[in-house]
């Protein structure tokens, strides 16, 4: 609406004619005028010995009340809904956080479960390391004694081929399970 867009319109308020000019619907105005009126004609009942501007000033100051009243219950209804909403997301994080640590204890114990195959694959490389030694040594013990007894008897021909069977067996075995542990160690980055 422009500022030629006005509405006019007169109105009775407690008996006295008013013009009123304003961008409000005319319904509008009309209301207001009458609620102003008819707040003054109650006051008036009470109180018939005052004149038509104190009726005046205790109607405005009667719809003023009623106005700070209803914005103070809004007020508080519009608190009490944000207290409602905060509420409501205060639950959600509740629940978010509470699956999150059933995330994290989930986690933890996998890590531990990884941890604990770690520990037990690295014991078991470490027997394996020891019985390679140990292998080895022997290996070396009886490559000795082949070499010194060289047109020996048939027996350390054959002691020493069991020997390096089980040598490369363990050898074998030794490389199966470092592939193994190469395999389930967890990737680092």
């Amino acid at each position: 609406m422009g500022s030629d867009d006005k509405n006019r319109i007169t109105l009775d308020i407690y008996g006295t004619q008013y013009k009123f000019v304003g961008q409000s619907s005319t319904n509008h105005i009309r209301l207001v005028a009458a609620q102003v009126s008819e707040q003054m004609h109650k006051i008036a009942v009470n109180f018939p010995q005052l004149d038509t501007t104190r009726l005046a000033v205790l109607a405005a100051v009667n719809i003023a009340d009623e106005k700070f009243k209803l914005r103070e219950e809004w007020e508080e209804e519009r608190k009490a809904r944000e207290n409602n909403n905060e509420l409501a997301q205060y639950r959600k994080l509740q629940s978010d956080h509470e699956q999150l640590k059933n995330e994290y204890r989930i986690s933890m114990e996998r890590v531990n479960e990884h941890k604990q195959k770690e520990q037990s694959l690295m014991d078991d490389y470490r027997k394996l390391l020891e019985e390679q030694e140990t292998i080895k040594t022997e290996y070396k013990e009886a490559k000795e004694r082949f070499e010194t007894e060289k047109h020996g008897e048939h027996s350390i021909h054959e002691n020493f081929r069991k020997l390096q069977e089980e040598y490369k067996k363990l050898q074998n075995e030794y490389n199966e399970w470092i592939e193994l542990s190469e395999r389930d160690q967890p990737r680092h980055n």
